[in-house]
């Protein structure tokens, strides 16, 4: 009898502790019948994923009556993505461990039910209020307002943000997990707009350089918690995170006579000299990624031995601390940054994709040409702001063994299609809507992305940068070759 009172005890307990650390996300139901494609589930799974965007964490294929399952264990609440094709189930919606989902789509809507219904009620809703109509161009407008114009309606705004969520939780009930994630979303999203405003507002008015924040400027900065337990999850943190740096950087350069003389490198140290006097602990470690990401990207096939070198005496800093969270960070720029180079001089994976003809399209269909791959979206600002200089760039090779390959991701065909001929657009155009790893076999989470393949099939640059006369340059060297 006391052996079978341990024995239901020390089950109790594993039952008791699997339960505090961890519980399954369901999301399950129908897709329209019609519609055979597989879903796929993205989340953030680790902290880098915060900087570069959600990756696929699983994929189904519905049966025959349409039916699919995803059941997800997490330990705390994230963002989750569910797509299908090029179709959005749900985008960047909060849940917490133990919530579920049923999905019923038709035709003309999708349905929802379950204890995660009203989380993707309210972020299908206030994007409705605040993002579009007369509220959302009141809101890329404010951009060209006076500082101090900006300031209140900025203001404004964030508390109607916060009067809205309260408003919809007293009809609609939401967890308190879901209600501090918006709470922080909504804090971010207000720094985030004070922060890029003095960008933006040269950029909308067509100005050269950096306008000079005024003495206090930044002081907003310090009445936000930036070591929140909270923030680690919201992605606009990060963005704050970087942004800040960015624009205290950008002032220091801008009061600088010889700002025309740093060289990559140099640029590099200051900004970490900058994250030192802001930030300590995991923001600063944060602080240090993001400017990793800048040197993964920094372009030249010339430099790479600069590069590696570089990347290296960075890395020691994320060794050097027992910190989990730089732990995380360390193995993940590790891998960032063999991946980065582990695909140079190596064969270009292959792929096929439907081109604006609805005709299979293979890369190797290319071979004896230098390509120039351009991963984009539509909904990518600079991929769009590339595309002129695209153009240019075929202009000076026409005639020669040199194409431009395009390849769309996360947009809807008729978006696709609409982009290129609004933007005529030359090359070859193709459209990713049934291969979720292509962008796991080239290394990338953000667009715009260029390869640069040669006549052989190898890749020259895995990360190329869009300079028209260095871009020129290469391709030419290649095409002798």
């Amino acid at each position: 009898m006391v052996k079978a009172s341990r024995f239901i005890l020390f089950f109790g307990l594993m039952a008791i502790v699997s339960h505090i650390y961890a519980k399954p996300l369901v999301i399950q139901g129908y897709t329209h019948t019609k519609d055979k494609d597989s879903l796929y589930l993205y989340t953030y799974q680790n902290t880098g994923d915060y900087l570069e965007g959600m990756s696929p964490v699983s994929s189904v294929k519905p049966d025959s009556n349409g039916f699919f399952r995803f059941i997800y264990q997490m330990k705390e609440g994230k963002e989750f993505t569910l797509k299908q094709g090029d179709k959005y189930i749900f985008f960047n919606v909060f849940f917490s461990a133990g919530d579920s989902i049923r999905i019923n789509m038709s035709d003309n809507a999708i349905g929802y039910e379950g204890n995660g219904q009203n989380n993707v009620a309210y972020n299908d809703s206030f994007p409705q209020v605040f993002y579009r109509g007369d509220e959302g161009k009141k809101y890329t407008g404010s951009f060209k307002m006076s500082l101090d114009s900006f300031n209140s309606y900025i203001d404004e705004r964030k508390e109607a943000r916060y009067h809205f969520l309260q408003k919809f939780a007293d009809e609609k009930p939401l967890s308190d997990a879901f209600i501090n994630q918006a709470n922080q979303d909504i804090e971010y999203n207000w720094a985030l707009d004070k922060l890029q405003y003095l960008w933006k507002y040269t950029y909308f008015h067509h100005m050269k350089g950096v306008v000079e924040a005024k003495p206090g400027y930044f002081d907003f900065i310090d009445k936000l918690d930036i070591q929140h337990k909270l923030a680690f999850n919201v992605r606009r943190y990060y963005f704050c995170v970087k942004d800040y740096v960015t624009e205290i950087w950008e002032q220091k350069l801008h009061r600088n006579p010889y700002k025309d003389q740093y060289k990559f490198e140099n640029q590099i140290r200051a900004r970490l000299s900058v994250i030192d006097s802001l930030y300590r602990g995991k923001i600063r470690v944060i602080a240090y990624g993001q400017v990793f990401e800048d040197i993964l990207k920094w372009p030249g096939t010339k430099d790479n031995q600069a590069k590696i070198q570089f990347t290296d005496s960075l890395l020691e800093i994320f060794k050097k601390d027992h910190d989990a969270k730089q732990i995380d960070f360390y193995e993940y720029f590790l891998k960032e940054k063999n991946q980065n180079f582990s695909l140079m001089n190596q064969p270009a994976p292959d792929f096929k994709l439907k081109d604006l003809n609805d005709s299979i399209v293979s890369l190797t269909n290319y071979r004896g040409k230098v390509i120039l791959l351009d991963f984009w979206s539509v909904h990518c600002a600079p991929c769009i702001k590339e595309i002129p200089n695209s153009n240019t760039l075929q202009d000076k090779l026409k005639g020669k063994d040199f194409v431009v390959v395009t390849v769309c991701f996360d947009s809807k065909q008729k978006e696709w299609k609409g982009m290129i001929v609004k933007q005529q657009w030359k090359g070859i155009h193709l459209f990713n809507n049934f291969d979720a790893h292509l962008n796991d076999k080239y290394f990338f989470n953000s667009y715009p992305h260029y390869v640069l393949i040669d006549k052989f099939g190898i890749i020259r640059e895995s990360n190329a940068y869009f300079d028209i006369q260095n871009l020129e340059g290469h391709i030419e060297d290649l095409l002798k070759n």
